[in-house]
């Protein structure tokens, strides 16, 4: 009975921490929260609007679009034009590309601008939570 105690415990606490996708497009995967306790390749973004409470993270698929847009528009952007794809997607976070490309980093909150969180270091992912979740999502 005490293990189930401790379980439903963790549940609780889980509920509460537990994310949507930030993704500023349509999210691949609308009904697969983000644990940040958990994240496993979610990746984590932070919202210049320091009230903001929806830009948090991304599932990895979600922020590769996403990415991949604010690269788009950063190529039709004054000096970036001249920029490598290498260079564009080494800048695009750091402040040398991001004051080009935040405009179209709008994030859901409405009031501010969603970035990578470079801060951010994940976890390790081993391959029994990969396993986990493969089995889970079918």
């Amino acid at each position: 009975a005490g293990m189930g105690h401790r379980g439903r415990q963790n549940n609780n606490n889980a509920a509460r921490a537990i994310r949507k996708c930030c993704c500023p497009g349509t999210c691949r995967y609308p009904d697969d929260c983000i644990d940040p306790d958990d994240a496993y390749d979610a990746v984590k973004v932070i919202c210049n609007n320091e009230n903001c409470d929806e830009g948090k993270w991304m599932h990895k698929d979600c922020f590769e679009e996403f990415q991949d847009s604010v690269l788009a528009y950063l190529r039709s952007c004054g000096r970036a034009r001249s920029w490598s794809e290498k260079q564009r997607l080494q800048n695009l976070w750091t402040k040398k590309g991001y004051d080009l490309a935040f405009k179209a980093c709008d994030c859901k909150c409405g009031r501010g601008h969603i970035r990578k969180d470079l801060d951010y270091i994940p976890p390790p992912l081993n391959d029994n939570a990969k396993k986990a979740k493969k089995h889970k999502k079918k």
